[in-house]
């Protein structure tokens, strides 16, 4: 899958569409006008659109909830394991075979790999701005510049508080809402969870309303740990005649 198709898996992941704070309505149909008629550039961001002298420009990020090595995200590791142990398993016709794994998963390590994340591609906006305008060959009046993070948690983010499961939507977290509030180049934010095809989640903010997202937010850090660190993974080979 190309960033492109990526993107737009997140920005239609919910039928509900993207919960927001109601003064963010407005702002968020005002950009939905362009999410109509995106478009993949040459080169980056992963997507744009422009009506009349305003332009949009989408930039795609992933993360997850696990710890990050030199060799990436321990949740990714685990899971190239358990592909490559299927495949040695699974050789005949009936042979089934049964994992047990777990990963450790904690609010410290969702927002380290979201803020390593964010500010890899926070540092290119004005090169993404750059290459637009030459691409297009015009100079916009307004430019508006957005992210899609995307939570790609197998299961989601997804912690107890008071005994009751709960979704962590990383927009109403002081984490982020300190960092958004510091990037004055970024005017908007489409947070997506779809690591549970059954439990997706989508949410948006603008910088409008920051102070409001303050007043229900959490310290993510100080939750220790996600649900499903423990995982059963079955598969079988039944070859088709």
């Amino acid at each position: 899958m190309t960033d492109y198709e990526r993107l737009w898996l997140c920005l239609t992941c919910s039928p509900e569409g993207a919960l927001c704070d109601k003064r963010d309505v407005d702002t968020l149909q005002k950009y939905n006008r362009f999410f109509r008629i995106l478009k993949e550039p040459k080169r980056r961001p992963d997507a744009y659109a422009s009506i009349d002298k305003e332009l949009l420009l989408l930039e795609h990020f992933q993360f997850d909830n696990t710890h990050i090595t030199k060799k990436g995200s321990e949740q990714h590791k685990v899971t190239a394991k358990s592909n490559q142990t299927f495949e040695k398993k699974l050789l005949r016709n009936g042979d089934f075979a049964v994992l047990n794994e777990r990963v450790r998963k904690s609010g410290e390590y969702y927002i380290d790999n979201f803020i390593a994340q964010f500010n890899s591609h926070y540092k290119k906006i004005d090169e993404y701005i750059a290459e637009m305008k030459l691409e297009l060959n015009s100079n916009f009046q307004s430019v508006y510049m957005g992210f899609v993070i995307e939570d790609s948690s197998p299961l989601g983010s997804i912690y107890l508080e008071n005994y009751r499961p709960q979704e962590l939507d990383l927009l109403r977290t002081t984490e982020f809402l300190t960092l958004f509030e510091e990037s004055k180049k970024l005017d908007f934010v489409l947070f997506s969870m779809t690591g549970n095809a059954d439990n997706v989640y989508q949410s948006f903010i603008s910088r409008n309303t920051i102070e409001q997202h303050r007043e229900s937010a959490i310290n993510a850090k100080e939750i220790d740990s996600f649900l499903f660190e423990q995982s059963f993974v079955a598969s079988g080979r039944i070859d088709m005649k």
